[in-house]
């Protein structure tokens, strides 16, 4: 098995940049800019957040919602929120075409 460049993974056989490296991507390509996560709903079943981009001049530039449930995996029992907070990122990384994978994966 071949070694992964750092920040990528494979999930089921498929190689895919982690939220750090595409955040690692905007900072190097936008460092004036923001990304900002915001809780928009949590209970005790589910978690909706965004993420906006906004450039320089406070201007949003893309916004990623996402929406977990705590019943949909073991792992979303305890961790539902940062699931969320990673997806909602990632989505917004890829409006930016930021979230590009190595041509051998």
């Amino acid at each position: 098995m071949s070694k992964q460049p750092d920040g990528i993974v494979n999930i089921h056989g498929r190689a895919y940049e982690t939220v750090a490296l595409r955040v690692k991507k905007f900072r190097e390509a936008h460092p004036d800019w923001t990304l900002v996560s915001e809780i928009l709903h949590r209970d005790e079943s589910c978690v909706v957040m965004i993420a906006t981009i906004k450039d320089v001049e406070g201007r949003v530039i893309a916004n990623g919602h996402a929406e977990e449930y705590r019943s949909a995996s073991s792992i979303n029992k305890t961790s539902a929120l940062e699931n969320r907070d990673r997806k909602s990122t990632r989505l917004n990384s890829s409006h930016l075409k930021l979230s590009r994978m190595p041509s051998s994966a």
